[in-house]
């Protein structure tokens, strides 16, 4: 199924910011999830007695864990991040095929009326604009 809609560039490139911030929003979702379900049945087998209480402090270290954790997934959920902080260490690939992006190409488009294009650039630009004022 072909879509009629063409989309600018300004659009396409707030769509892919706008699925960046989910996958954050995800991972961060889950691993306060999982920080909660670790920390909690911790505290249930401590109350019950299931596990010694030398082992209390575990279960209060892993608490202290969360704010590593958050970051690490932070970090590694943003593409240039991920990068940067994976480049800092000395890792053996050792087999490691690396996936191949498919290229796709870009169809130009055609624009039958001159005030269209206009009205294409000044909202391009305008949201360019408006991006670069917000990471200054």
């Amino acid at each position: 199924m072909k879509r009629n809609r063409v989309f600018t560039i300004s659009q396409q490139f707030q769509v892919k910011e706008n699925l960046r911030a989910l996958d954050l929003g995800t991972n961060l979702v889950f691993v306060v999830l999982a920080t909660i379900a670790v920390c909690g049945s911790g505290i249930l087998a401590l109350n019950f007695e299931l596990i010694p209480p030398f082992y209390a402090h575990f279960v209060e270290n892993s608490l202290f864990l969360n704010p590593y954790l958050i970051c690490f997934t932070a970090m590694l959920s943003v593409p240039q991040w991920k990068k940067k902080f994976l480049k800092m260490f000395i890792t053996f690939r050792i087999g490691k095929m690396r996936r191949r992006r498919r290229i796709t190409q870009m169809e130009s488009i055609d624009i039958i009326d001159n005030s269209s294009r206009k009205n294409l650039e000044i909202e391009t630009n305008l949201y360019f604009k408006q991006l670069t004022e917000s990471w200054i």
